[in-house]
């Protein structure tokens, strides 16, 4: 992780940017993570923007939905510098980190 380029969002909520082992958190931020949130990344990789939005259950009424209760964007173009190796390329990885013992994550789209 601390070898690349990333856009991240923590338990906390905050979006960050590390290149290399250099982090910047950007201004935008998430309300904090909490148990039962659904995570959404979207990535743009043609107009350089990441957008993220934590999804809650609605438990009031029948059935429980999921609703958006938090969504924040950031732009990396001018953030993110152009690398060697991904010069006039639109590429991208995901991963999800998982710190905590008995946490489990499930990918969904």
């Amino acid at each position: 992780i601390q070898k690349i380029a990333s856009i991240y969002l923590n338990q906390h909520g905050e979006v960050g940017l590390r290149l290399f082992s250099k982090l910047d958190k950007a201004k935008e931020h998430v309300a904090p993570l909490a148990i039962g949130d659904w995570i959404e990344m979207s990535v743009d990789l043609d107009n350089n923007r990441a957008d993220f939005g934590v999804w809650r259950w609605k438990t009031v009424g029948w059935p429980p939905v999921l609703h958006l209760a938090s969504a924040a964007g950031i732009d990396f173009g001018g953030i993110l510098p152009e690398l060697e190796h991904t010069k006039g390329r639109a590429i991208g990885y995901m991963a999800c980190v998982v710190k905590n013992s008995g946490t489990s994550m499930r990918l969904g789209s």
